[in-house]
């Protein structure tokens, strides 16, 4: 991925949606860019916005489990990128 890719600022949603996706993940680690979102994270989400969806990253953590549960059962899709050899 290129380098200016990796730095497009997350675009708006489309008017009329086909649905709500979120990419999910966790803040810190070393696999995160200066805005600490994995570096795929805002392309996948720009991409799936170019098809017509609603797409947000959104961070995970044990203590937002509510929060991040109520906003994953009004999804349409998920997309998980957590190493899950990292996360404690």
């Amino acid at each position: 991925m290129s380098n200016a890719m990796a730095k497009r600022p997350l675009q708006a949603a489309p008017a009329s949606p086909k649905g709500t996706m979120y990419v999910v993940e966790c803040r810190g680690g070393s696999d995160k860019g200066p805005d600490g979102h994995r570096r795929d994270t805002i392309p996948i989400c720009n991409a799936l916005i170019d098809k017509g969806w609603t797409a947000a990253p959104l961070f995970y953590s044990d203590a937002e489990y509510g929060a991040v549960k109520a906003k994953l059962e009004g999804a349409d899709g998920v997309i998980v990128r957590i190493n899950p050899g990292s996360y404690e």
